[in-house]
């Protein structure tokens, strides 16, 4: 496969990124990831040199024949709020008003998978963060992606990723790869 190519000021962008110290680790490895790609590095040193098998790394730049990619992950205890007033209009000078108190609704946790190819999200929300919820949510993606495909899921470390009870059910479905990325990138 032909090396990543990538502009000159894509270049730069990527390495003030990857040479940061104060982004999260997780944004300093994709970008060092990317830059590896694009300098012609193969996906197994990739791969050895940042903790990642070599399969991950391949999943996102060559995706796999009678194949979907989904990259898993979730946003656990996002505050659901309302509004206590409805917004205000805008006038001619005037960007539309909010109120600024709310109501709260408590919390819910936002399950997603990305489809590594055609950028699509599939997303469900549930009210907790337990391993019958991410079921749950593993159910969702074997009913939309086509029984003719096979499944690849990229997925971090997660407790609730490698949960007993998922990874039997994982175990019982023969068209569900898993491949393991670290904490916080599986959004590679």
């Amino acid at each position: 496969m032909p090396p990543l190519v990538l502009s000159d000021g894509e270049v730069q962008q990527l390495q003030g990124i990857a040479s940061s110290r104060s982004l999260p680790h997780s944004n300093v490895q994709r970008a060092q990831i990317v830059l590896a790609c694009g300098g012609g590095e193969t996906n197994t040193s990739i791969a050895e040199r940042i903790g990642l098998s070599g399969m991950t790394v391949g999943l996102y730049l060559n995706p796999p024949d009678k194949a979907m990619g989904r990259c898993v992950d979730e946003k656990t205890q996002i505050q659901a709020l309302d509004r206590t007033q409805p917004l205000l209009p805008m006038g001619l000078d005037d960007a539309e008003g909010v109120t600024h108190d709310d109501i709260r609704h408590g919390t819910t946790t936002l399950f997603a998978a990305l489809d590594v190819t055609r950028g699509e999200v599939l997303t469900q929300c549930r009210l907790r963060h337990r391993d019958q919820e991410f079921l749950g949510f593993l159910r969702q993606i074997e009913n939309s992606v086509p029984q003719d495909l096979d499944v690849h899921l990229i997925a971090d470390n997660d407790c609730t990723h490698k949960h007993a009870k998922v990874r039997t059910w994982l175990a019982q479905g023969p068209r569900f790869h898993v491949h393991y990325s670290p904490t916080d990138a599986s959004w590679l």
